[in-house]
């Protein structure tokens, strides 16, 4: 399934067309992307709805430990290895 969304601003009397999707995956996971004109460069951000608030009552804390893990490394890895 992909929606597509086309938005047209006007700021400063000229007009910018943004080109938005939304792609929906089949494993549930749901990406969203933008044409920016005249930019040769791509930029991502991955958001999960997780965080303290949702750490099962037998494993609080696991939250803050996966940021860690992230940010510093673990194990064999180190934080670029885990970012790639």
């Amino acid at each position: 399934m992909c929606a597509t969304q086309d938005n047209a601003e006007t700021a400063d009397n000229s007009a910018t067309a943004q080109h938005q999707h939304v792609h929906r995956l089949a494993n549930g996971l749901t990406l969203l992307t933008e044409k920016v004109p005249n930019v040769r460069s791509t930029a991502m951000i991955l958001m999960v709805p997780a965080g303290a608030a949702l750490d099962p009552a037998t494993a609080l804390g696991s939250a803050n430990v996966l940021s860690d893990w992230i940010l510093r490394g673990a194990g064999q890895r180190n934080s670029r290895e885990l970012s790639e």
